[in-house]
C-alpha cells in the first residue's frame, strides 16, 4: 500500500481531504460514526475516515491536524500493512467511550496496521 503523509495541515485542508468519507471519532459527547464534522471535535485525539479507495487517520494538535492517508495506488511511500479484518470493536455492554451509536455495533471493522519507520493504525468499517 501507499502512505501519503500530508503532515500538519489546517482544519480546512483536512476537511477537503475528508470529502466523501465516513468517519469515526470519540469526543466529549461520546463516540460518533458519521460524515466529517464541521469543526475539530472538542476533546478528540484522533479521527479515522474511509471510503472505498482510501483510509485516513487524523491526529488533532490544538488547531492543527496531522493527516496520513493509505491508498492502493499513487505517489507516496510504499509501506507494509497488516490488515486484520472482521474485528468487533465493542461488545453490547461496552460504554468506555460513552454512549455508542448503533452503527458501532453493526458490521465489523478492519484495522490496517502500518509497520516500519512510520507505524500507525488506520480503521475502516465493513458493513
Amino acid at each position: 500500500m501507499i502512505l501519503h503523509a500530508h503532515g500538519r495541515v489546517s482544519w480546512e485542508r483536512a476537511r477537503d481531504l475528508l470529502s466523501g468519507t465516513e468517519c469515526a471519532w470519540t469526543d466529549l459527547d461520546g463516540a460518533h460514526i458519521a460524515a466529517p464534522p464541521a469543526d475539530i471535535p472538542l476533546g478528540a485525539g484522533h479521527l479515522w475516515a474511509w471510503d472505498p479507495d482510501r483510509c485516513l487517520r487524523l491526529r488533532f494538535d490544538d488547531d492543527a491536524v496531522y493527516v496520513g492517508e493509505l491508498t492502493e495506488t499513487g505517489a507516496g511511500e510504499t509501506v507494509t500493512v497488516t490488515v486484520r479484518t472482521g474485528i468487533r470493536l465493542w461488545g453490547p455492554g461496552d460504554l468506555q467511550a460513552g454512549p455508542l451509536p448503533d452503527e458501532a455495533r453493526v458490521g465489523h471493522w478492519d484495522l490496517l496496521e502500518v509497520t516500519g519507520s512510520r507505524p500507525a493504525t488506520f480503521v475502516r468499517r465493513r458493513t
